[in-house]
């Protein structure tokens, strides 16, 4: 099914399928397996945590987040990915930096953004 026809929720689950696991999709997108889990049961996921799946799935984070980037009219510039971690856990200075690089992209503040 196209992801324009599925909910932001029906597509985390369907992405969590395709990378086998909730943890193969974390270490893809560079958080933790509880992160994933935690946006798995929530009403809709993060800006962060949609910046984050656009880089591993290569969904466009317009249909993770609708209501943030209007589907039409929105250049698509996704950060390049970072290499695979070889773990779950993210390395702390990768992360800030893709915070850093996500949020000089956005015209509204990532709420809780370190720098």
């Amino acid at each position: 099914m196209p992801a324009a026809l599925l909910t932001p929720a029906e597509l985390l689950r369907r992405e969590i399928d395709r990378a086998g696991s909730e943890a193969r999709l974390a270490a893809a997108a560079g958080c933790s397996q509880v992160a994933i889990n935690k946006a798995k049961r929530a009403p809709s996921v993060s800006p962060w945590m949609a910046l984050r799946l656009e880089v591993a799935t290569g969904v466009p984070r317009q249909h993770w987040r609708p209501d943030l980037w209007p589907a039409e009219g929105v250049a698509h510039t996704a950060p390049e990915p970072a290499p695979a971690a070889p773990c779950a856990r993210p390395h702390p200075g990768r992360s800030a930096r893709f915070r850093r690089e996500c949020a000089a992209q956005l015209t509204f503040p990532l709420e809780g953004a370190r720098s």
